[in-house]
């Protein structure tokens, strides 16, 4: 039983990266595009109108979308799934309107105190429009992940994908619009798919509104919502902070960092979390799967440490070839401490769900705020002395600490215990060889990817060594192996 969740959700999660390695190769593609037509400075100016649309994202819905996931499969709920769906998307989308609405006319009056300069009423009217257009999208792209349809979802996403690219282009190189080009290629690429995915929405739901789920929902959600918007902020303060001590351009170049850092969140963390989620939920209930979960957060540290150590051997010589002007070559230095922090966020984001099964959101709540104040308080003291890596440094702990407290209670409500030293060894081992490469900086090109190839290459034997896989593991790989070579080497 067991294998076949861990092969159903790495299954899954394999099809969710495919769009996810698409939405992070678009970036890539567009890096270059962004690079050569916005200056550093607009692309940090960039980096706070980002920090605005993941406040407004996390507020619109008053986070329904969690309930939804917890509701749908909920054996012990007495809804209807249809009616959790109509009464879950009403919310949602009332709720939208309305922020997207205050948005507007909050930015409008007061964008030289919230993104540092006066902007343009046209180019605000852009990104609300375009954040309003990314957040109604997520209700139907969700159901289809709870009814685990990971090869619909995706085709939809590349499409996404290949529209924002094309639109993008012309936006900006043909049509020379900046910012505002980036905010109006998105609206247009969401606005087709639109019609799909609302038809198929509404197939999904029955008109039956129901206040008391739309209250027990929101009594769920609320906590998470409100404690999880104070969190960002104090999180995401880092970019007001480094601009308070530097200027757009030290922010652009942070910007760039958090952005491939992202990398591991895209590749590894959102397509893990697509399909892990609602197999999480669906057999909560079910005593036999607790060495699922346990499997499924070594595996997790695993692949998230691996990505993470190529993107800071290789982020270097990546960057270079990718930015369009070498001014922001220096992103390179911060991916060590932004890779780390991802995978913990990583970590936070699968260890929530134990708790969250037992409807402990409050807990939650205290947790988040503490962890963003706490994060607050260290780029207050590490910025000032460290620069940017100050800021990704204080974001890492932050995450770590809410690790940490997040395992106390999950072992306290469920008795899990995962496999910590593996976890451990794999973490610590991504951040010597990480160090180690970022030390080779200014050798010979040629000498120094040598030793970088080599560095990434002892991971998986380094791990070998200290006992990471098990032998029933060891066995099934090769077995695995052996059958590639009977189908395909005659």
């Amino acid at each position: 039983m067991n294998n076949n969740k861990i092969k159903h959700t790495a299954k899954n999660t394999f099809i969710y990266s495919i769009s996810n390695v698409l939405v992070k190769m678009s970036g890539l593609i567009l890096l270059p595009l962004y690079t050569s037509h916005i200056s550093l400075a607009q692309y940090g100016l960039l980096g706070f109108y980002e920090i605005t649309f993941e406040i407004l994202h996390l507020i619109s819905g008053m986070g329904i979308d969690n309930a939804l996931s917890r509701w749908y499969w909920d054996k012990e709920s007495q809804y209807d799934q249809k009616v959790v769906v109509f009464n879950a998307s009403l919310v949602s989308l009332v709720t939208t309107l309305f922020i997207m609405t205050l948005g507007f006319l909050t930015l409008n009056g007061f964008s030289e105190t919230l993104l540092w300069e006066k902007q343009s009423t046209t180019l605000i009217l852009w990104f609300i429009v375009s954040s309003l257009t990314r957040v109604l999208i997520r209700q139907p792209l969700l159901l289809m992940r709870i009814q685990e349809l990971s090869l619909r979802q995706t085709i939809i996403n590349i499409i996404r994908i290949i529209l924002v690219v094309g639109i993008s282009f012309i936006t900006i190189a043909h049509y020379k619009l900046g910012l505002a080009g980036i905010f109006i290629a998105e609206t247009m690429a969401n606005i087709i798919v639109l019609p799909y995915l609302y038809r198929y929405l509404l197939k999904n739901t029955k008109f039956q509104y129901n206040i008391i789920l739309i209250k027990e929902m929101l009594s769920f959600s609320l906590p998470l919502v409100l404690s999880s918007v104070l969190a960002l902020i104090l999180t995401l303060s880092d970019r007001y902070i480094i601009q308070y001590f530097g200027n757009f351009e030290d922010t652009g170049i942070y910007t760039l960092a958090y952005k491939i850092s992202n990398i591991i969140r895209i590749f590894v963390i959102h397509s893990f979390a697509q399909a892990y989620i609602p197999i999480f939920y669906k057999y909560m209930h079910d005593e036999d799967s607790k060495k699922f979960y346990i499997k499924s957060v070594t595996y997790y540290t695993f692949v998230a440490s691996i990505i993470a150590l190529g993107l800071t051997i290789f982020g270097q010589e990546a960057i270079q070839i990718i930015a369009q002007s070498s001014e922001y070559y220096a992103a390179y230095k911060l991916l060590p401490y932004l890779v780390i922090g991802v995978i913990f966020a990583g970590l936070r984001q699968i260890l929530v769900l134990p708790i969250n099964k037992h409807k402990k959101t409050k807990i939650i709540s205290i947790i988040t705020i503490a962890a963003g104040v706490f994060n607050l308080i260290l780029n207050i003291i590490l910025v000032p002395l460290m620069g940017a890596p100050g800021a990704a440094l204080a974001t890492g702990l932050a995450n770590l600490l809410v690790v940490l407290v997040y395992y106390y209670f999950v072992h306290k409500l469920d008795g899990i215990r995962y496999e910590d030293k593996k976890i451990v060894n794999a973490i610590f081992l991504t951040i010597i060889l990480s160090v180690i490469a970022l030390l080779l900086a200014d050798i010979n090109i040629y000498y120094r990817l040598m030793i970088k190839l080599g560095l990434f290459l002892s991971f998986p034997l380094i791990m070998y060594l200290t006992k990471f896989y098990d032998k029933e593991e060891i066995h099934q790989v090769r077995h695995a192996i052996g059958e590639l070579k009977n189908k395909y080497i005659k």
